[in-house]
């Protein structure tokens, strides 16, 4: 069972243009790519297994749309490459923006923390990146 249905998708997109760019298996594939592109980046700091079972009610609205403006982006660039509506683009780019936030932690999410990342204690090591100079 997937995360989203065609229904989260009439929240920005009308019943007819979805319709108009996919079928029911076009959906389907692009509902499943979206997962798996965002639960990608969500897997090392969250519990997919839990995400993933959680019902229509328990979900997390963003993460929803997240889903939502992935899968349309895939449909839109899979029916006409050259020709994706700027929307899509942009917000395929925020949502991506987001995952990678949630991620890493800068942006903290309502969401089951994997079980590695309940054992941390909050203290994270790291550096600025490194800047070559040429003289």
């Amino acid at each position: 069972m997937s995360y989203i249905t065609q229904a989260d998708c009439y929240s920005v997109i009308e019943a007819e243009t979805l319709a108009a760019i996919c079928d029911d298996a076009q959906f389907a594939l692009a509902v499943s790519q979206a997962q798996s592109e965002a639960f990608g980046y969500l897997r090392g700091r969250y519990d997919i297994a839990q995400i993933k079972a959680q019902t229509a009610d328990q979900r997390h609205e963003y993460l929803v749309l997240v889903l939502v403006d992935l899968a349309l982006y895939h449909l839109h660039s899979r029916k006409t490459p050259r020709e994706v509506p700027q929307i899509r683009t942009d917000r395929y780019t925020e949502a991506k923006q987001w995952l990678e936030k949630t991620a890493d932690g800068t942006l903290s999410q309502d969401l089951p923390q994997g079980e590695e990342n309940q054992q941390q204690n909050g203290l994270r090591c790291g550096s600025n990146p490194i800047f070559p100079t040429q003289y």
